[in-house]
């Protein structure tokens, strides 16, 4: 549960806070995946479909998808390898994330459907 006692799924609910002026934007990314459980730099403990981003090209709490995949993923942790165009997805075991790798390569589109 996060910080406020909810679960991660309120933080793509938005609670009315968004800036829609840059949603729809896409960019390429590194991408990478991590499994450590743990809480999180915006306080939320791991859940699927967080990411770590560098807040200042993916801004915590930004909603985004990788582009052919319809799930929904939220920038809510950073890390000092993650730097730039890089996205680190947390993922429940080292299989799902070697998956996701082979899905989507290394480099990886991304869409980015709400921003904070």
């Amino acid at each position: 549960s996060g910080p406020d006692g909810g679960m991660g799924a309120s933080v793509i609910e938005g609670e009315g806070r968004w800036a829609s002026d840059r949603s729809g934007r896409r960019m390429v990314v590194r991408l990478t995946y991590y499994v450590d459980e743990g809480t999180m730099r915006s306080g939320y403990q791991t859940f699927w479909g967080a990411a770590s981003t560098d807040p200042r090209v993916l801004p915590n709490g930004a909603i985004f998808r990788l582009v052919g995949d319809g799930r929904l993923r939220v920038a809510l942790d950073t890390g000092g390898l993650v730097v730039g165009t890089h996205v680190d997805i947390w993922v429940r075991s080292r299989e799902e994330g070697q998956e996701l790798i082979r899905r989507f390569g290394e480099r990886a589109e991304i869409e980015v459907i709400q921003e904070p």
